[in-house]
Parts: structure tokens; sequence; C-alpha cells
């Protein structure tokens, strides 16, 4: 069972599960071990999807695309990166109902809390309002007639690692700081719910 639709809802609520595969750069790929995962409803038992796992050779090609990506990342005016932050919690916003489905079929959780997902987009649109607001600081040096300040810098790429539980809010809450600083990111879902992140 792979990417498709499924409804498991009585209401006929059509939840779309993401590519079941590593998202490196802009293209789903296989993982170059052809090791996968299955992922099961723990409510029922039923079988969800089956998702491709990285290997290392897996992580170097994403820290690679990623490190690729950087140089042009950072230099986009800030109105620019906050913008597509905007988008991101646009469509978080519009896809809440099928992203609470995913969280609820992937962990569980009741589906009358499906609908709670909104904080991701909440989280995003946080981050993205810092985008043109982060500033270095101008001091005047100790007993010298000279010129001080600091300059934050991006890291580059960094690593994101998620709980099974909250996926969804929980990549919100540090990938989209790390965009926003300029830095880009190689998101590792957790293994027992990585639908939900996929699809952010």
């Amino acid at each position: 069972m792979t990417n498709h639709d499924i409804t498991p809802l009585r209401d006929g609520t059509a939840v779309r599960f993401p590519p079941s595969e590593l998202l490196i750069g802009d293209a789903w790929e296989p993982s170059s071990s052809g090791l996968r995962r299955e992922n099961v409803n723990p409510a029922t038992g039923q079988l969800l999807s089956s998702v491709a796992v990285a290997g290392p050779e897996d992580v170097v090609r994403a820290v690679d695309a990623a490190a690729a990506a950087f140089d042009m990342w950072r230099a986009w005016p800030a109105q620019r990166r906050r913008d597509v932050l905007l988008e991101l919690a646009r469509l978080l916003d519009a896809n809440d109902a099928e992203l609470g489905v995913l969280r609820s079929l992937e962990t569980g959780a009741p589906l009358k809390r499906r609908r709670g997902n909104s904080l991701a987009a909440e989280w995003t649109r946080y981050y993205a309002g810092w985008v043109d607001k982060i500033e270095g600081v101008t001091s005047a040096p100790y007993s010298a007639p000279a010129l001080s300040y600091t300059t934050p810098e991006p890291y580059g790429v960094v690593a994101v690692l998620t709980p099974w539980n909250g996926g969804t809010v929980s990549v919100a809450m540090k990938v989209a700081p790390a965009l926003a600083a300029g830095n880009c990111v190689v998101l590792k879902p957790a293994e027992l719910a990585p639908l939900g992140p996929l699809r952010y």
C-alpha cells in the first residue's frame, strides 16, 4: 500500500496519503537500500502505508541537496522567504481536516481531535513574521575607538527530528524557524508516524 486515496471515515472524508518515498531536493526517490517500513493504525491494526527508510547514503544525498539549495535560499530577500512560509501556512489551514485525519490514523488519536492541526499553521505564520526582524547588535567597544557589531548568519543545513505524537505541529515548530532564519532542512520524521510530517 503506497501513495493512494482512501476514505476511512463514515462522513466520507477522503485522505490523500503522501508519496511513500524519500523527498530529496525536489524529487521523491526510493531509498538506496530498498528498505521500507509498514505503518499501522495503532487503534485498529490496519495497514496504512509502507514508507521508504533512509540509509546512510540517502542521508548524504539529502544533506548534499539541502547544501546545494542553501546559497539560493539564504540569498532570497526576507520578504520572499516570509511569503513562502505564509503560503505554507495557508495550505496547512486549507488542508487542516485532512491532516487531522492522517494524525488520527497513524497515532490512534480520537477523530474528534482531527481538526486540531491548525496549530501547525499558527506556528508557521509566527515564524514567518520573524523573517524580516532578525537583526544584529551594535555596541560601543570598551576603551577603543572602533565599531563593534554582530551579524546573524544561518547555520546552513539543519537536521530536524520529530516525535511520533504531534508530528505535524512539531515539524512546524522546528522546520519553520530554521527556514525563517535562512537555513535549509533535512527532516527525519518518527518511524511510527511519518505521514503527517511528509504531508507538511
